[in-house]
């Protein structure tokens, strides 16, 4: 289980998380993350919001002020759905096996799908 970090860092700003995304596979689709800030920690720019959000609209970083087309490198928790949002954007995707419901590698899962049953579906389950 993640435990939390201490850092000493300087909130650059607070947005209340709302926006509506841009780009990709939701356009228009209303977002909420819950007070969300800007945390500067040392030349590490991050969002940091109270709700979980869809890490693949660059609008996550240029809502609340960073522009992702000026950064170094973006981290996104997503497995594919940033690839059209950050088509203009991206030179290219480093991988990572991080732990959750959605990892890029699902044997590494911490969902065990073998117990995953769609029984009831009436159409194909992606």
């Amino acid at each position: 289980m993640p435990r939390p970090v201490r850092v000493t860092g300087r909130v650059t700003r607070v947005s209340d998380g709302r926006f509506k995304m841009v780009g990709g596979y939701h356009l228009s689709t209303p977002v909420d993350m819950g007070r969300t800030v800007a945390l500067q920690v040392g030349s590490i720019h991050s969002v940091v919001s109270a709700k979980l959000n869809p890490g693949h609209d660059p609008l996550v970083y240029r809502h609340i002020g960073l522009e992702p087309k000026d950064a170094q490198i973006v981290v996104v928790k997503c497995v594919v759905g940033h690839m059209k949002s950050y088509a203009g954007i991206m030179k290219k995707t480093i991988w990572t096996d991080c732990p959750g419901a959605t990892p890029s590698n699902l044997t590494h899962s911490s969902t065990d799908w073998s117990l995953a049953r769609c029984s009831r579906s009436t159409g194909p389950a992606f």
